[in-house]
């Protein structure tokens, strides 16, 4: 009788640990996912970061024809990971009139605060690009009014 009361209770034992081995590499794995997911998000935003400054470089590096503004940019991260597709939505003009009182473009909203003159409304759409080497595929929408 007591042969087979140690028989059961090793067996016993033995699933225990072993429930306990297959717990604790689950958990190791939704962990190491986790991290993984949290790196590729913080690049994301660090990427989106850096496309708003870009973005505010390239308006301020073009050359206006009158009646003509940029509206759309895409930018894509030096690995290959992420595309930024900027969407300028409007142009926050004093009298609706450029540094020079000429009229501009379309997409301009005229105000009337001279402290306000040349924000911009930007619309920022970044996500992974497939084949990218990134697990779960990430997408971010910003929406934010800059100066440049």
């Amino acid at each position: 009788m007591k042969r087979a009361f140690n028989l059961i209770t090793a067996v016993f034992m033995i699933l225990l640990v072993s429930g306990l081995g297959i717990l604790t590499v689950k958990y190791v794995k939704i962990s190491a996912r986790h991290f993984a997911d949290s790196y590729v998000r913080e690049q994301a935003e660090l990427f989106l970061d850096s496309v708003i400054e870009s973005t505010l470089l390239k308006i301020e590096g073009i050359r206006r024809q009158p009646g003509r503004c940029p509206e759309k940019f895409t930018f894509i991260s030096p690995k290959g990971r992420f595309e930024a597709n900027v969407t300028i939505v409007k142009y926050f003009m004093y009298q609706g009139l450029d540094n020079e009182g000429k009229p501009t473009c379309d997409n301009v909203e005229a105000i009337y605060t001279p402290e306000s003159h040349g924000y911009l409304l930007l619309d920022i759409n970044l996500s992974t690009i497939s084949g990218s080497q990134v697990v779960n595929p990430l997408f971010i929408h910003k929406r934010t009014l800059q100066r440049p």
